[in-house]
């Protein structure tokens, strides 16, 4: 396999891919650069299941061994198809039209979508692809410990907090207390850090955590209201854990207003109007700015 592309292994599936006539690609090449899967911030990420079927009418009975590379355009299509691993067949026509009809995520790179290099793997014996599970995976070493997505932390900062250990037999409760370690550190954002599992080349499996940093908060502005009060609105956001240099999150902040809402009214506001908004000087951080309106009881 290439150097910094993406391996995926794809489970068994139960549905025929529905082959349509026509070029699997209206649009066949990718503009611009191509990242490599360790170039980026974000790595793409395939939504749609890869359901190939049980092309038995094309390669009856026969095992294959099928490498695709393509690119995850930022565009939102797959392009620059190209076989790597097998000779060309009406297999392989099939396999790079089924490749074309993923749909997927963007790469990222600093906030930004781009264009990702990929490599689809497929084993076919008897008509069907290869299987991994936890269950199978479960006994199995565990090859390559992973950590992507990283911003300000490092790899090895993450690492530190799980259990989980290459060169160590592969457990999926131990990798599931290890994703829930993850997200009470309060650092990530829990509805994009996520652990996946893969096939090895050499029998075992890759663990891969793949996390979603928070931002920092560099400064909070306060705006609106006087000094007695814009005090008052610090003091709320604190005990809401919303401050400077903690990790930003929504759910928090929304908490935070509720909490000033109740904290000004107890000051004599009525009618009190908190507008959250923010500014990302770079990737890792963000300025939170809480505009207040209302009217204050003389």
């Amino acid at each position: 396999m290439a150097k910094g592309i993406s391996r995926l292994m794809f489970p068994t599936v139960i549905l025929f891919l529905a082959v349509t006539t026509g070029s699997a690609q209206d649009e066949p090449q990718c503009r611009g650069r191509i990242y490599t899967a360790q170039e980026v911030t974000r790595r793409a990420k395939i939504v749609s299941s890869l359901e190939i079927g049980s092309p038995s009418g094309i390669a009856p009975g026969q095992p294959a061994s099928v490498a695709l590379r393509a690119v995850l355009c930022r565009t939102g299509r797959v392009t620059d198809i190209k076989l790597v691993k097998g000779k060309p067949s009406e297999l392989t026509k099939y396999l790079e039209l089924t490749v074309s009809n993923v749909t997927f995520t963007p790469a990222e790179l600093n906030w930004h979508s781009v264009s990702q290099a990929m490599e689809f793997e497929f084993e076919i014996n008897g008509g069907e692809t290869k299987v991994i599970s936890s269950a199978e995976a479960r006994g199995r070493l565990v090859e390559r410990l992973e950590i992507i997505g990283t911003r300000r932390l490092t790899p090895d900062q993450i690492i530190a907090w799980i259990t989980t250990t290459s060169g160590e037999p592969y457990d999926a409760d131990q990798v599931q207390r290890d994703l829930s370690t993850l997200l009470a550190k309060g650092l990530f954002d829990k509805r994009l850090t996520r652990v996946m599992t893969e096939d090895a080349p050499r029998g075992g499996v890759a663990v891969i955590f793949e996390v979603a940093e928070l931002p920092l908060i560099r400064e909070l502005k306060i705006s609106g209201v006087g000094e007695p009060d814009r005090l008052a609105v610090l003091r709320t956001l604190s005990q809401a854990h919303v401050e400077k240099d903690e990790p930003y999150d929504v759910v928090q902040v929304k908490v935070g207003v509720g909490m000033i809402k109740r904290v000004l009214a107890s000051r004599g506001w009525e009618d009190v109007q908190v507008d959250v908004s923010s500014d990302a000087p770079n990737t890792t951080e963000l300025i939170l700015t809480f505009s207040i309106s209302g009217r204050k009881s003389q």
